[in-house]
């Protein structure tokens, strides 16, 4: 892996709690050695920012899955795979914000980069988001399967930019050096919908 801003490494997983909260993590892209799975009841990041990047990063909810004012990643937009969020329900509020980032994929299983499966709800409140980032040269996509959505003002989903890098994907600019990139898409299946 590559450090970028904000990058820890430590040993194990002893600075984490399953309530994040006070800015005690600052846009913190945050590595276990090898593979991360997190189990936990419950998760609350609030008023804090937390990537967990480690390739193979799985965090299993028991419970809820709350981000208020807060912003929790799952996957790393440079290299990894396997990415995982799974929880009963999600409440995404106070602006605050989910990122989702698919890692490359080549074959027909799983089929996606990433994977944020809500058995039960998922609640966007009023100007929050969840932002999937598609793999920007072979355009792996998050999967997202959940049991439920609903959606505030001025929320909900927005890929904007996050999609294939210049003259990559479909819809991609000719040949030179204008050309921007095809458009992201999103997986998104909601119980009883799409399958």
């Amino acid at each position: 892996h590559r450090a970028q801003d904000g990058t820890l490494w430590v040993p194990d997983a002893g600075l984490l709690t399953n309530v994040i909260t006070g800015g005690r993590f600052d846009g913190v892209r945050f590595y276990l050695p090898g593979e991360l799975t997190w189990a936990i009841d419950s998760l609350t990041v609030q008023n804090s920012s937390i990537t967990f990047a480690d390739s193979g990063a799985r965090i299993l909810v028991t419970n809820a899955v709350v981000i208020d004012g807060g912003v929790l990643g799952i996957g790393d937009d440079a290299s990894g795979t396997g990415y995982v969020l799974r929880c009963s329900s999600m409440s995404v509020t106070n602006g605050g914000s989910l990122y989702a980032y698919a890692g490359p994929t080549n074959s027909a299983s799983p089929g996606y980069g990433a994977l944020v499966e809500v058995g039960g709800a998922l609640d966007i409140a009023n100007d929050s988001w969840v932002c999937p980032v598609a793999e920007n040269t072979n355009g792996a996509t998050v999967l997202f399967r959940l049991g439920s959505l609903s959606t505030g003002t001025n929320a909900g989903f927005t890929a904007s930019s996050r999609g294939y890098l210049g003259r990559y994907g479909p819809g991609k600019g000719g040949n030179g050096n204008a050309g921007s990139g095809g458009g992201g898409y999103i997986k998104l299946y909601v119980s009883g919908v799409g399958e």
